[in-house]
């Protein structure tokens, strides 16, 4: 069997119980004004104007019951709040003024003069501030400062000047040894846009107190306190990639949609207009403050009304139309031929909430295909034309041949049938001419050459053409002058 062990003394557990509470006390200490070293340098964020005044007075009450001088430069509102408790708390404010130990300034005011286009300046900040502070440094053996100047900059979204500020008290504590407190409203350091300047102010300070929701927690709740708090910082860090994810992609979105030649156009179920890209000022000639909130039927002409809550219809229950060829209506007046595809909107829950519209000009196609269809008519008419005229020529040229093969013809006879042939064949010629020419084919076109004629030769070529019907019908011509 294996030995004994030995018994723990009474007290153990006790002792074990202060070594925790100590270790938590280390590793989560309490922070406050009271632990500051002469010469330092620190921050303090609050939650409640309340606990900062009552911070500020009781560090100004410490300083001033030790002898030190105590520099206030803060705002009118917290300048009197501050008067108020000192008074209450026993203070002659009018002796501790008159013994130059107690300075008070305005932060706005003295703000004004330091600031110049922004930027804090060195010159004025010493002759406002650093020249006080030196004052009071060679009529007491300490002083103590409370400041707003960087806070109220940091309010005001001026981050970058509110870190100058604090770079400008840190190259005055290496000339004059004071004591430094600063203060900031938690509620002002809470966006993303904060993050960076709040680790600078951080780093800007020797020691940084935590608000008082921390403060004020037992030694034992405060390393539970921090693990929640890194917990819910990992959480928010992951969100805030996952949003920036979002917003890189809206963003592509967005540019995509804006840069469409397309009119892009969403609206609400019952048709009113929620956003109008570039495509749709171009395409109708609105700007998009003319129309968002406007119902739909501004760009429709009154002809296609119903036609709209039909598609409207359609949307509200889940369908998708594609290529809708309708009209519309530009702020000038004229009509627009577009190809419209509407698409239905849908919330997390899948419930239609509005409807995607994109409308595309189709004015210059119709116009081509209107082109297309009037050249293919005017191709058949020509060809109609010109079958009617090859057609023709057959006939004297039929007749020509059979008078040729006539047995006993005269000699009269054969030379007039050959010139009939011969003129048949060059009208032939010059109609396939035309019917080859694609060009005129397309215009539609005849070309029409100007030239004296006989009328004789005119006569003649009417007599050919109908002489094989008048033969074939024994019928005889007769022809007169006058």
């Amino acid at each position: 069997m294996g030995a004994a062990r030995s018994p723990l003394p009474a007290d153990a557990g006790a002792v074990r119980a202060e070594s925790a509470a100590e270790l938590s006390a280390e590793l989560a200490p309490t922070a406050s004004w009271r632990e500051a070293e002469e010469a330092q340098h620190f921050v303090q964020f609050y939650e409640h104007e309340t606990v900062l005044l009552e911070s500020v007075s009781a560090f100004i009450h410490n300083g001033v019951e030790s002898g030190a001088a105590a520099v206030v430069i803060a705002t009118h509102a917290h300048l009197e709040e501050i008067k108020r408790q000192a008074r209450a708390q026993g203070f002659d404010l009018a002796a501790l003024r008159e013994r130059q130990q107690l300075v008070m300034l305005d932060a706005g005011e003295a703000l004004s003069k330091i600031m110049d286009r922004g930027v804090p300046q060195r010159s004025p900040f010493m002759e406002i501030v650093g020249s006080v502070i030196a004052d009071a440094r060679r009529r007491y053996p300490r002083v103590v400062v409370f400041t707003e100047l960087a806070a109220l900059l940091w309010r005001d979204g001026q981050q970058s000047a509110a870190l100058q500020i604090e770079e400008l008290w840190n190259m005055f504590a290496k000339r004059q040894t004071f004591t430094l407190f600063c203060a900031y409203p938690l509620q002002d350091c809470g966006s993303e846009a904060h993050q960076i300047p709040f680790e600078g102010i951080c780093a800007s300070h020797q020691q940084v107190i935590p608000a008082e929701s921390y403060v004020t927690l037992p030694s034992r709740e405060r390393l539970k306190h921090i693990s929640q708090l890194q917990q819910k910082a990992h959480a928010l860090e992951r969100e805030l990639h996952r949003r920036r994810s979002a917003e890189r992609s809206l963003a592509l979105l967005a540019a995509v949609v804006e840069s469409s030649d397309d009119a892009i156009i969403s609206k609400t179920p019952d048709g009113r207009i929620l956003s109008w890209n570039a495509g749709a000022i171009r395409l109708f000639g609105y700007r998009p403050e003319e129309v968002i909130g406007k119902p739909i039927t501004v760009i429709i002409p009154p002809e296609c009304h119903q036609e709209e809550q039909h598609v409207l219809e359609r949307l509200r229950r889940g369908e998708r139309i594609e290529h809708f060829e309708t009209v519309r209506v530009a702020k000038d007046g004229h009509h627009v031929h577009v190809s419209v595809t509407l698409s239905p909107v849908r919330d997390a829950n899948g419930s239609v909430i509005g409807a995607s519209k994109i409308a595309r000009d189709i004015t210059e196609r119709r116009r081509a295909d209107e082109a297309l269809r009037e050249a293919d008519r005017r191709k058949d008419e020509f060809l109609a034309v010109l079958a009617h005229e090859l057609r023709n020529p057959l006939a004297p040229v039929r007749y020509a041949l059979a008078m040729s093969k006539k047995v006993g013809r005269t000699g009269e006879q054969q030379k007039r049938a050959e010139e009939i042939i011969d003129r048949q064949v060059e009208h032939m010629s010059r109609l396939l001419d035309d019917l080859l020419d694609v060009s005129r084919i397309t215009r539609g076109k005849l070309e029409l050459r100007k030239s004296w004629i006989e009328l004789a030769s005119i006569i003649t070529a009417a007599v050919e053409t109908a002489r094989p019907v008048l033969d074939a019908k024994h019928h005889h011509r007769c022809l007169q002058t006058c």
